[in-house]
């Protein structure tokens, strides 16, 4: 239809009523723009949603409830995440002034909670850092080994995220502290460690495990001058397959004996003996990553910290499993069943909890595989598997375990009660053979039993007197509970729902009445005078600005792209982080044909190249999707097609026939 302007009037000059085009399906009227509306009710459910952190596809599944199914909703996922974005920027606070609004809420209801953030002289936000006080509290008792890395880049800002990671009580993992940084520089490193110790009282870890980056070492070293620093096993080994692919892949057994060498070498003396006869052997003296172990050799292979304390750990793998459930101590004596009749089995039963007596457990059942000869009267034994049970281990090994009976001392060559507090399945077995089935208490560590809990109770109400000190949230809590029940009663009838009204009239007075003039005592702890010095307080804080985005270590895909200015909130980076050759074999997919879109055949062998792609309804092109079908003739001379195929929102009829030999036409 067209429309002209004629003597101050708008006439139609032309008009043609004949469609030019497919008409859209009813189903997909919907999607139209002048169909799309969003209710103002579905709005605040989106708002709603959106303050309690819901995810957007779970958002969608919740409107299409109240809409009858997702075949009814009038928008798309698209359209709730515009929704969702647009309510995020009512706010008139940048992002820093958010967080810091945020720790200060935290600090009100939970005193021990603790918080630093780094900024320059502009106000401009470098680093962040952030422990609750279950956190340090946990950190009193099981900080002294500490797993450390900088994996997450999964903000705006390309901030590396640093979770500091122990190991409970029950051997599982739990979070000490979590910390935003600018980059991974020594001068960074150093601000995060020290301000650590400052959070947790001046407590270095006895042990800490980090990755290869030299920065953390040289920082680890400056700050925590008491502590042991290790390298994590897994990523240097990783990277030893990468380095070497053909010559692990042209080698037979030596993947093995690498293996062995590192893992099971029980003395720094049988390391590098068999390391040095690994090389010549395999001949793979010239490969400069061997080179380069051998020269960190005491960074990371077990053998030279079997005196350290590092329980259950050689990797800093707990990283990545950060989302831990902290539960409560439960004694394992409730649930315990013995695999033996030993007398120190049922020791540990009573005296670890339950997760570390399954361990316990585990050496306790692993003794009967192994033999015991004695070398020195009642002093010295040897303890080796059998014939059988060693076929499956690269090379069969003999424990040396000495003992001094009188003082009941116990010592093996695998030292894994230094490493880890427990004793080994050669010294159980050496107590078995010498009839000596109870050990002495100091072989049940206090990192390892059930924590004690005593709750102070109030007097009047039964009420854990934590509950009723500086904990507003768990005041909340109590009161809550209390006035739900309350309110359930009284609305049963009217007389109690009228009684209830003019009582809390009453109790509102009262309420208005004590004020909030009274200083309530704060709760003390360790270090806490030191805090003033790096907590950024509100009534002294200027505007916070957001922080740079940050540059990632070494070299840039080529499809990542630096920022415009210094203002730009977000920056495109390439999807994932780079991968080695190896890894990129290991993920990458099957052949797919360059014309069908089927696998393990290309376009120069695919049968179908008589038919143009769009007709055969197999290709997977983005926003084409097949909806018809296609049959063909009994006598395989040819072929009759119809498809219908949907571009974007429109569809379309397509119809082929085309003769043996003759290339098909549309």
């Amino acid at each position: 239809m067209v429309i002209t302007y004629i003597d101050d009037v708008w006439k139609i000059t032309r008009l043609d009523l004949m469609h030019n085009h497919e008409l859209h399906p009813p189903g997909e009227a919907r999607f139209l723009r002048s169909h799309k509306k969003m209710t103002l009710e579905e709005r605040m459910i989106i708002r709603t949603c959106n303050a309690c952190k819901i995810p957007t596809r779970k958002i969608m599944a919740i409107l299409a409830y109240y809409r009858g199914g997702l075949k009814e909703l009038p928008y798309t996922k698209k359209d709730v995440s515009n929704v969702r974005t647009t309510i995020r920027k009512e706010s008139t606070q940048n992002d820093m002034m958010k967080v810091l609004a945020y720790f200060l809420n935290k600090k009100e209801k939970d005193p021990m909670f603790f918080y630093s953030i780094d900024s320059d002289e502009e106000g401009r936000v470098r680093n962040i850092f952030w422990s609750d006080g279950y956190s340090r509290k946990l950190y009193a008792d099981c900080g002294d080994c500490v797993s450390f890395d900088t994996t997450y880049i999964t903000n705006r800002y390309n901030l590396p995220f640093a979770p500091i990671v122990g190991i409970t009580s029950h051997g599982d993992n739990c979070l000490f502290g979590c910390a935003f940084l600018q980059n991974e520089t020594i001068e960074t490193f150093v601000w995060l460690f020290r301000t650590l110790l400052v959070c947790m009282g001046g407590k270095e870890p006895k042990s800490i495990i980090t990755d290869q980056d030299a920065a953390m070492r040289m920082a680890i070293k400056e700050v925590f001058t008491r502590t042991n620093h290790r390298n994590c096993l897994f990523h240097i080994m990783k990277k030893a397959q990468e380095k070497a692919v053909r010559t692990f892949s042209t080698t037979p057994n030596f993947h093995d004996d690498l293996m062995d060498t590192v893992h099971n070498s029980v003395t720094v003396a049988e390391f590098e003996r068999l390391w040095t006869e690994m090389i010549v052997k395999y001949n793979v003296e010239d490969i400069t990553y061997f080179k380069i172990i051998w020269a960190n050799r005491w960074r990371f292979v077990p053998a030279y910290f079997k005196q350290n304390f590092y329980p259950f750990i050689q990797t800093t793998a707990r990283i990545e499993g950060t989302n831990a459930i902290f539960k409560d101590n439960v004694s394992c004596t409730y649930s315990a069943k013995l695999s033996s009749g030993y007398l120190f089995e049922l020791q540990a039963a009573k005296l670890y909890n339950r997760s570390i007596f399954l361990k316990f457990q585990k050496q306790v059942i692993k003794l009967t595989l192994f033999n015991v000869e004695e070398t020195v009267e009642k002093r010295s034994y040897s303890v080796y598997k059998s014939h059988n049970h060693a076929q499956k281990e690269f090379r069969t090994r003999r424990y040396v375990v000495s003992l001094n009976l009188p003082t009941s001392d116990y010592s093996c060559i695998c030292c894994k009660f230094q490493k880890g507090g427990l004793l080994c399945s050669h010294v159980l077995k050496v107590l078995v053979h010498l009839n000596i089935t109870e050990l002495h208490e100091k072989y049940f560590i206090d990192r390892w039993r059930p924590k004690k809990t005593e709750v102070n109770r109030n007097a009047d109400n039964n009420i854990p007197a934590e509950f009723t000190g500086d904990s507003c949230e768990m005041r909340f809590n109590i009161l809550s509970r209390r006035m739900t029940e309350t309110a359930s009663k009284g609305s049963k009838k009217t007389a109690k729902y009228l009684y209830l009204l003019k009582k809390m009239d009453k109790i509102d007075r009262k309420l208005e009445m004590i004020g909030n003039d009274t200083v309530e005592p704060t709760l003390q702890t360790e270090g806490a005078d030191s805090l003033s010095n790096v907590q950024v307080d509100s009534s002294e804080a200027t505007q916070l600005i957001d922080p740079l985005v940050g540059k990632p270590k070494g070299r840039p895909t080529d499809k990542m792209k630096a920022p415009a200015t210094h203002n730009t909130e977000t920056a495109a980076f390439s999807k994932g982080r780079m991968k080695s050759i190896v890894e990129q074999r290991k993920t990458r997919g099957r052949i797919r044909c360059g014309h069908c879109g089927e696998f393990d055949h290309n376009k120069q062998t695919c049968k179908t190249l008589h038919i143009q792609y769009e007709a055969t309804g197999t290709r997977n092109k983005k926003g084409m999707k097949k909806q018809g079908g296609q049959k063909r003739s009994a006598e395989g001379g040819g072929m009759l097609t119809t498809s219908d195929v949907s571009v974007g929102n429109t569809q379309m009829k397509w119809q082929l026939t085309y003769h043996t030999g003759v290339q098909g036409q549309c």
